[in-house]
């Protein structure tokens, strides 16, 4: 029943939040390459105002990553790396850096995960990061304020409902644009396309 009540909230409640496009391109996109989505995938809707009441009654991951600085940590990587995807992408990024919380192949905060890099001497390797946003040489300072805003509200109901609603990556722990072919992918189980990326689960 709680899962069902759940379920109600959350598809009333991601209407208030619409869709979002955004001019300003990652680093990662190319200009106007948005592709169709082939799978259906539905949209997740929740109304922000209920939020108050849906704060986890159990944790799926860590107690710790329920705090304003791992928020903060979790939105970062939704603007960086989703603003000008659609809700779902959005939604579908955070899902994935939540997933990789949970797993035991990834650290166990949001921060961590998101901030994780290769190091040579102590200090990060360019372009050799977990989220290519995190060590590109570029600011991390988010400049579109409105796509901040929603990247912000859009952490919150990710986190918050974590473990409580349908996980549209469908358990994926790695995602890439559209227009590249990795060679990781082959180790993998493709799950679903979601505007500019595919992602991908353990098999």
């Amino acid at each position: 029943m709680n899962y069902l009540i759940t379920g109600f909230l959350l598809i009333g409640s991601f209407f208030l939040l619409g869709w979002v496009h955004h001019g300003e391109q990652t680093h990662i996109y190319k200009p106007g390459e948005l592709t169709e989505q082939k799978e259906s995938v539905p949209i997740i809707k929740v109304n922000t105002a209920s939020l108050s009441s849906m704060s986890p009654k159990r944790y799926v991951i860590n107690e710790k990553n329920y705090n304003n600085k791992q928020r903060e940590c979790l939105a970062l990587n939704i603007y960086h790396e989703a603003r000008n995807q659609s809700i779902n992408g959005q939604i579908a990024v955070g899902f994935v850096t939540l997933n990789r919380v949970k797993s035991e192949r990834y650290p166990d905060t949001i921060c961590e995960v998101v901030t994780q890099a290769e190091y040579s001497n102590g200090v990060i390797v360019l372009h050799k990061c977990q989220f290519s946003w995190w060590c590109n040489n570029k600011s991390n300072t988010p400049k579109n304020k409105t796509a901040w805003k929603q990247a912000k509200k859009t952490a919150n109901i990710v986190l918050d409902t974590y473990g409580h609603t349908y996980d549209i990556t469908k358990g994926s722990l790695w995602y890439h644009a559209t227009y590249v072919k990795p060679s990781w992918i082959t180790m993998f189980r493709k799950t679903v396309k979601i505007d500019d990326h595919i992602f991908y689960a353990l098999k």
